[in-house]
């Protein structure tokens, strides 16, 4: 039986090694909600995972869902000292075990038959027991055998939600959201309800009980939590029981090593063991300077050192330097939109007009950097990168007009550029986009005269321009303002610029506004545009006719767009709240009197001869092209497809069931085109996949193969790089003979080094040969393996 369990558990760790090299996780972790050290090292629990971090050595390790934890929300954080590994409880009653840099999952909890939450609120580790606060009641766990004994509901009517328990006196008490309750620890039927008594507490103005905690074996304090005031705090012995006033708001935890340590809103007060104030902590002194604003959750005292864990700083080493600890993540999830140009930049803002998201962006190269704004600008939708200087990013703002940061940061409001506020009242700013002259172009909702382009050259001559800012052009286009219900003003969320110059603009439930200047910028007369009036309502010469998602029955598919690009062929896709549409002719927009939007039919392969449509009834909500021109396709509930470049076939589908995706909402997505690293963003932050495609060159240049040699311990794939798009490759023996054909994935080939049977090849050299499709271009490389 020890056999097949060390067998396991080697399988286990095999797994998530891995998982590891496929997938990297880039949540934030500075939202701390737990904290535990051990011998040589302390374990921050946060929103998305934990990090473990070495006060010996200085080393680091993140672990987060599916790499390898078996979930998300960590609540609470503990240590086994007697068998030396931590123990992590979740949100969803989940609990993993960390041992020796390795993760076991003890399942049995969230299994539990509840319709309730299962939320672990606090571990307490008592002996060979650990004591598990949770929202179904008091849960025994077993250190040795590493299992779950029992659940204490603790009452009859239903399950108790424990907050946080104690072992004092031979007595467990919990602290629950309706009083105190107690019993003996070693009572034979603790299952029994008849076995608790609650504790006789004074009235106050809450029966919530939230922190309980023994100093030494004199008492216990036990914290009543008061909304909108200061909580009340007890002290409960033999002799009876005490208010005692710490004057401290919404306490979150109280500690006792030595010092009683009160943990409440915004600061932490330390007592000595008689309740003798010592001390308050309401800023951390760091390197950078003095931070004010604290938000403590937790505090870990271990031979001698302090660790905090904060709700915005993550871990604080307390010192006469304080030092703040966190992994190289982003500083925030926010990601609702993601590009990729030579670097990744998020965009971190929201559609949500009472979120208010303070304007930054998170970029990652090699690591992750956050850039703040001076400026009081929110909700920052959407980037883009200026080609002439990668330094310069523009930012739209969902309410306060277009931001620029580089050299210098500029907003643009209706103080110094065309674009307006919406009745006095907010700039709702959609794009921005760049065209092939690099002229960034935006729109501007509820406004009249919606479009704007901030040119890229500068022109002297102000007759060259249409309104009052030099360097802006406002279009002026009637079908884009009026609704076919007559009423005026549409939320124009995005603008997507196509390879032929083409501006594709989502209007919010009203389907598509397509327009182009004919590259003639300055002359308005020989401009096209298409959008939901059609021109017997509008009629403008340059409107070329209605334009609405129509079928190849010329029905109305659906007039949500949520998101548009382009793939390799110039097919324009979209993502839609019915699935995804393609326009095969958008050359053709402006002539054909009813465009297809073609939906893709999938046969179902079983024979019966029926077919569905590509992810028909799903809200897409982004879709991507990588250098192989497959498409990653984001949904909104049902997670992330990686479907084939004409959509007939699904490669694969990944979700929180079995990827390490955080959320099945996919808000963005980003590719490298070097690595083809998929960067993924979920509503709870972002995750990358190490995909295959890579775009492809221009002409074969450096082509070559890694590894190189293959050494006889090497069982991965062998990349072929350097390669144009749909590269043939052949790899045949010095003697000719054929033992491997493919085709490229965008710039990269691979081979897992086997012949045409599936067998592994033998020592020798072995010669790859690439040409194009159209075979006027071609190069040679070699590999050796040796066995």
């Amino acid at each position: 039986m020890i056999r097949l369990i060390s067998i396991f558990f080697l399988l286990n760790i095999c797994i998530q090694n891995l998982v590891a090299q496929i997938w990297k996780n880039h949540q934030a972790m500075n939202s701390a909600t737990s904290i535990a050290s051990g011998e040589k090292e302390v374990v921050v629990g946060t929103s998305s995972g934990v990090y473990v971090y070495s006060f010996l050595s200085g080393d680091m390790n993140t672990f987060n869902k599916g790499l390898p934890l078996n979930d998300e929300e960590v609540t609470s954080v503990a240590y086994a000292d007697e068998f030396g590994y931590f123990i992590i409880g979740y949100a969803s009653g989940n609990i993993d075990l960390l041992i020796d840099d390795s993760i076991y999952n003890v399942p049995g909890l969230s299994l539990y038959p509840a319709a309730s939450s299962k939320r672990i609120n606090d571990i307490e580790v008592k002996g060979v027991f650990a004591y598990l606060s949770s929202d179904i009641g008091l849960v025994r766990f077993d250190l040795e055998k590493q299992e779950i004994r029992e659940v204490y509901p603790i009452i009859d009517q239903k399950a108790l939600s424990v907050n946080e328990a104690i072992v004092f006196n031979d007595k467990i008490y919990v602290a629950s959201d309706v009083g105190v309750y107690y019993a003996d620890e070693f009572h034979y039927n603790l299952i029994d309800s008849k076995a608790w008594e609650q504790l006789q507490l004074p009235v106050t103005q809450s029966d919530v009980y939230n922190a309980i905690e023994n100093v030494a074996d004199s008492y216990f304090v036990v914290n009543c939590h008061v909304s909108n005031g200061i909580d009340v705090t007890y002290k409960v012995n033999d002799t009876g029981i005490l208010e005692i006033k710490t004057d401290v708001e919404d306490v979150y935890k109280i500690v006792f090593n030595e010092n009683i340590y009160i943990i409440g809103d915004n600061q932490i007060r330390q007592f000595d063991e008689n309740f003798n104030f010592k001390n308050a902590l309401n800023s951390y002194n760091t390197e950078s300077g003095l931070i004010k604003n604290i938000y403590p959750i937790d505090i870990s005292l271990s031979k001698e050192q302090a660790f905090i864990s904060d709700r915005r700083y993550g871990l604080i080493w307390k010192n006469k330097i304080d030092k703040i600890i966190m992994p190289d993540r982003p500083e925030s999830s926010y990601n609702i939109h993601m590009c990729y140009d030579e670097m990744l930049v998020v965009a971190t803002g929201s559609f949500e007009g009472a979120t208010q998201i303070p304007a930054h962006w998170n970029l990652f190269s090699e690591n992750w950097n956050t850039v703040r704004t001076e400026s009081k600008v929110y909700d920052i939708i959407k980037s883009a990168v200026d080609r002439d200087d990668k330094s310069t990013i523009y930012g739209a703002s969902w309410g306060y007009g277009l931001i620029e940061i580089g050299n210098e940061e500029i907003v643009y409001n209706e103080k110094n550029s065309p674009l307006r506020k919406f009745d006095n009242y907010l700039i709702w700013v959609g794009g921005p986009a760049l065209d092939s002259d690099n002229n960034l172009w935006m729109t501007n909702s509820l406004v009249d005269n919606p479009i704007h382009v901030k040119l890229n050259e500068p022109y002297s001559n102000q007759s060259d321009f249409i309104g009052d800012y030099p360097g802006w052009l406002t279009l002026d286009y009637p079908g884009i303002v009026t609704n076919i219900d007559g009423s005026e003003g549409n939320f124009l969320p995005d603008i997507f610029i196509d390879s032929r110059d083409y501006k594709w603009i989502n209007v919010a439930n009203n389907g598509l506004f397509i327009f182009h200047t004919n590259n003639t910028l300055f002359n308005y007369k020989d401009d096209q545009y298409r959008g939901p009036l059609a021109n017997t309502i509008d009629k403008d010469p340059r409107n070329k006719g209605q334009l609405r998602l129509w079928d190849e029955n010329r029905k109305i598919i659906t007039n949500v767009v949520l998101s548009i690009t382009e793939d390799k062929y110039g097919h324009i896709w979209l993502g839609t709240d019915v699935g995804v549409l393609v326009y095969y002719r958008p050359w053709a927009i402006f002539d054909e009197e009813y465009p297809v939007a073609s939906r893709i039919k999938v046969p179902r392969n079983d024979g019966s001869n029926l077919a569905d449509f590509l992810l028909e009834g799903e809200l897409v909500t982004c879709i991507e092209v990588d250098g192989a021109n497959r498409k990653w396709i984001g949904t909104k509930h049902s997670g992330l497809y990686l479907v084939s470049e004409d959509g007939l076939k699904t490669y694969q589908s990944f979700n929180v069931e079995n990827s390490p995706l955080p959320s099945n909402h996919i808000t963005s997505i980003a590719i490298s085109p070097n690595s083809g690293e998929v960067f993924i963003g979920t509503e709870n932050g972002i995750v990358s996949y190490k995909a295959k495609a890579t775009e492809g060159s221009d002409a074969f240049s450096k082509v070559y193969a890694y590894p190189n040699p293959v050494r006889e311990d090497y069982n991965g794939e062998i990349t072929i790089t350097g390669l144009v798009q749909n590269s043939i490759v052949k790899i045949t023996s010095v003697s000719g003979k054929l033992v491997h054909e493919t085709t490229s994935l965008g710039g990269n080939a691979y081979w897992d080094g086997t012949n045409l049977t599936g067998e592994k090849v033998k020592t020798g050299v072995y010669l790859v040969y690439v040409s194009s499709t159209d075979g006027t271009q071609s190069a040679v490389t070699k590999i050796l393996i040796i066995r």
